[in-house]
């Protein structure tokens, strides 16, 4: 039995979810799996793995060509050497490209990270766009204007208290609904800002658990 306090419980909630997503699959065909010979020329499409370039030479030479779709891209690095700075990059690349693009941030402001956006386009150091205010502007006004509206980049700050991957999928779900559009490539910074939906005292099965919520 539940007691109302339980139910406003985030992992309880959480729990309610699992079992309503298992009967909703109830009575769904069973998947008996592919044959070999079935449909080859489908696996054998050009457009079988689309990829979105990072905007990193060396990343996207080793990647062959990028991140396809259904693909996660993991980057794993000591505090303070830029991992923010390289996701912004990625994200920029793919707005450059005309992909719809969520950034996802937990420590930054929105504000830091147009900064950096607007580095990019300026090649105006961080440090120096204070100095350079008016011209800064300028740029990525005409920027902005160049762009168009093919893609979009979204950058939405999460709280790091609480936030599990079910609240950023449900998040994305309403924001495409009223938008009309889906992402293209979410890019999260960073995985340890995220808490697991389940239940666990061990970091690295929660960390599990996290990046198959995000794969799903």
């Amino acid at each position: 039995m539940l007691f109302r306090s339980d139910i406003k419980q985030k992992y309880t909630l959480s729990l309610i979810d699992d079992k309503i997503q298992k009967i909703a699959h109830i009575g769904e065909e069973e998947d008996y799996g592919v044959d070999v010979t079935e449909h080859p020329e489908k696996a054998l499409r050009k457009e079988f793995r689309q990829t979105i370039p990072t905007g990193v030479d060396v990343i996207d030479t080793l990647t062959g060509g990028g991140l396809g779709k259904g693909e996660i891209g993991l980057i794993l690095t000591p505090s303070g050497v830029g991992k923010t700075t390289l996701l912004t990059k990625i994200a920029n690349t793919a707005r450059e490209l005309d992909y719809n693009v969520l950034q996802i941030i937990f420590e930054d402001t929105v504000e830091q990270i147009q900064r950096k956006h607007y580095t990019i386009w300026t090649e105006v150091a961080l440090s120096d766009i204070d100095d350079n205010n008016d011209y800064v502007l300028d740029k990525v006004n005409k920027k902005i204007e160049s762009l168009g509206n093919k893609g979009k980049l979204t950058i939405k700050r999460f709280s790091q208290e609480d936030t599990t991957m079910k609240d950023i999928r449900n998040w994305i779900i309403r924001y495409q609904k009223k938008h009309g559009f889906k992402f293209d490539i979410v890019v999260l910074d960073y995985l340890d800002c995220l808490d697991s939906h389940k239940r666990t005292a061990d970091r690295n099965e929660a960390e599990l658990v996290i990046v198959k919520s995000f794969e799903a």
